[in-house]
């Protein structure tokens, strides 16, 4: 019988849930393949079945509310009082009318780190034994007990004992009234990965709640979670791919639940299952023996700086001289684009580092997996210097290499220096705040108290306070000068071909104004943008996704569309903020520096202390 899991995505939730990384996320779906005791009884409902069972209850029109059951729960409330809603679903959700389904009892023998459920029966009690399960936020501080065995379930919105999310209007207003369970669910979805099962594309548990609170979680970090998802067509699974970072595998049988999460158990190799009941103990020593993935790119520039050669250190960490032949071979990618490095056993790769003198820089999977330093180094050296061979080695900035695209800043790189202050501290200053005020909320978002689009929210809440209007924003512009050359650059890069790309954390209105004529050349601008109300008074600072550590994830998506290598890639800033760049594996560039080390070649690959004129930087195109 064919697998209905593609073995890739397979292998990757097996590998997640060996490292005990794995979330499930259990739907109504899942209660729906539960088995009626009785043969007169009617399979558990699924949300339109309920709808319009709790409908023909209280003599209401389902379709009156489009099949969505929380809109209709909150009319019968209105009318009726949420306690006799309340009892008609305790009669119709009833879990002692079932006995467990094969896809229960499958996944129950599966090691979550942690299982949540929208679903209000106790089937998943039952399946997980679990004699405690956690509906009501007082109960959460019980996830920190370390003396915990199985895996910990998690009625996100009550049970039939005790429901408490079951309305429009309860969803309103979800997070101010579970403001523990967010914080929880919050760092669940940034610290590990979650599979939702047993959900349809309709559910509104997922359109109303769950999807929404995880978009506004993620925001723009590239974390990616999975579903499998009830007969998902082709173009649902691909905007949840694009929109949500959520790869859908579409079940399309009752039997294919229980088959999924058997084909999972089959992909968890036994020397690296943590067993449910197993101690915290017992399963760091079976992760220790984990395969992990070992970065070619880094392992060749660590090695041939020390002068080692495979063989020498082979014999010094207890290896095969043909291991490290696998070790450093350049990664291919797989159908969607994404790199497959060499595995290596996670002792054996501890060992290389110790050697090498790398303690923690080798393993794959990082935010500088691809940086320039490595790949350039590698890609003018692997074919002169691999095995034994050693010495000759070529210095990478000399390599020659071919531009798919230009990335420029624009703050301090496109534009001449301003003296000591920057654009957004002139905003803060023009409507009388001190440069400490400004500098207040930069310090917070850098030490990770308040995120990017906190920053920009609190910032344009005094701004308005002071009026901020237009007419300052103009003012702002108007003593901004651009670097002589640019739409000579501009106009010359357009001519060979090469798309130019701005990616800034200034002000879109403002770089729009200035590049003036040489806007035509430009193929996109990602920036922080300002919005007025009707009387030209700062009503919103809606903040760009692409700014710090967010100018990597833009240059990764502009090699997705030009289809090119991060090396094929220029980017061009000047400061603190465009380091981030270096991590994406593009060529950097640092002309005209500011608050950063341009002599510093893990973050700049290239570096002109003095710029005059843009048409400079063509040199390094």
């Amino acid at each position: 019988m064919a697998d209905v899991l593609p073995k890739e995505h397979a292998a990757h939730l097996a590998k997640l849930l060996a490292q005990d990384k794995l979330i499930l996320f259990v739907g109504a779906g899942i209660s729906h393949q539960a088995v009626p005791r009785s043969a007169s009884s009617e399979r558990m409902p699924l949300w339109a079945e309920l709808s319009r069972a709790v409908a023909n209850e209280f003599l209401m029109d389902s379709g009156a509310y489009r099949d969505n059951p929380l809109d209709l729960f909150d009319a019968i409330i209105l009318k009726r009082g949420r306690d006799k809603l309340e009892e008609t679903l305790r009669k119709l959700l009833n879990g002692e009318n079932y006995g467990l389904s094969d896809a229960h009892t499958s996944l129950a023998s599966l090691p979550w780190h942690l299982v949540y459920t929208t679903n209000y029966d106790d089937l998943l009690e039952r399946a997980l034994e679990c004699n405690d399960p956690i509906d009501a936020p007082d109960e959460y501080e019980r996830l920190n007990d370390s003396n915990r065995s199985g895996s910990p379930l998690i009625h996100l919105h009550g049970t039939t004992r005790n429901f408490r999310t079951l309305t429009s209007s309860d969803y309103a207003n979800w997070k101010d009234k579970n403001q523990i369970a967010y914080n929880y669910l919050q760092n669940h979805v940034l610290e590990k990965t979650i599979l939702f099962v047993g959900y349809s594309y309709s559910d509104p548990h997922l359109s109303q709640g769950l999807f929404p609170w995880l978009r506004d979680i993620k925001r723009d970090r590239h974390i990616r979670h999975y579903a499998w998802m009830w007969r998902a067509s082709d173009e649902q699974k691909l905007l949840l791919d694009q929109r949500d970072k959520i790869e859908v595998v579409s079940i399309d049988t009752d039997a294919d639940w229980a088959r999924s999460f058997a084909q999972l158990a089959d992909a968890i190799s036994s020397e690296a299952r943590p067993l449910k009941g197993r101690s915290k103990a017992t399963m760091r020593v079976a992760r220790a023996n984990d395969q992990v993935q070992i970065n070619p790119f880094k392992l060749f520039y660590f090695r041939t700086k020390k002068n080692i050669s495979w063989s020498q250190l082979a014999q010094e960490v207890g290896l095969r001289r043909h291991n490290f032949r696998k070790f450093e071979q350049q990664p291919t990618r797989d159908s969607r684009g994404r790199l497959i490095f060499p595995s290596i056993e996670r002792s054996a790769l501890e060992a290389i580092e110790a050697r090498l003198g790398c303690v923690g820089m080798l393993g794959a999977g990082k935010e500088d997996d691809l940086m320039a330093t490595y790949t350039m180094y590698y890609k003018a050296n692997h074919d002169i210097a691999k095995g034994e061979k050693i010495k000759a080695r070529v210095e990478y900035k000399e390599l020659g290499r071919q531009t798919s695209a230009v990335i420029f800043d624009f703050g301090g790189t496109l534009t001449q220096s301003q003296g000591l202050k920057s654009t957004w501290e002139r905003i803060w200053d023009s409507v009388g705040y001190k440069i400490n005020d400004a500098g207040v909320l930069h310090a917070d978002f850098t030490a990770g108290r308040i995120t990017h689009q906190n920053w920009c929210d609190q910032t344009c809440e005094q701004l308005r306070k002071r009026s901020f209007s237009r007419h300052h924003l103009k003012q702002i512009a108007e003593n901004i000068k651009t670097i002589p050359g640019m739409e000579q650059t501009f106009e010359i890069l357009s001519n060979r071909g090469i798309p130019i790309y701005i990616t800034s954390g200034s002000i879109r209105q403002i770089i729009v104004e200035k590049l003036g004529i040489s806007l035509r050349y430009v193929h996109e601008i990602k920036a922080n943008e300002m919005h007025f109300d009707e009387k030209g008074i700062i009503k919103m600072i809606w903040g760009t996704s692409f700014d710090f550590e967010g100018k990597a994830r833009y240059i990764g998506r502009v090699c997705a569309e030009r289809r090119c290598e991060p090396m094929d890639v220029l980017f061009v800033g000047n400061n603190l903020n465009d380091q981030w760049a270096a991590r994406s594996g593009a060529r950097t560039l640092c002309i005209n520096p500011g608050e950063t080390n341009y002599t510093d070649t893990n973050i700049w690959t290239y570096s002109l202390k003095e710029v005059r004129d843009l048409q400079e930087v063509l040199s390094f195109i």
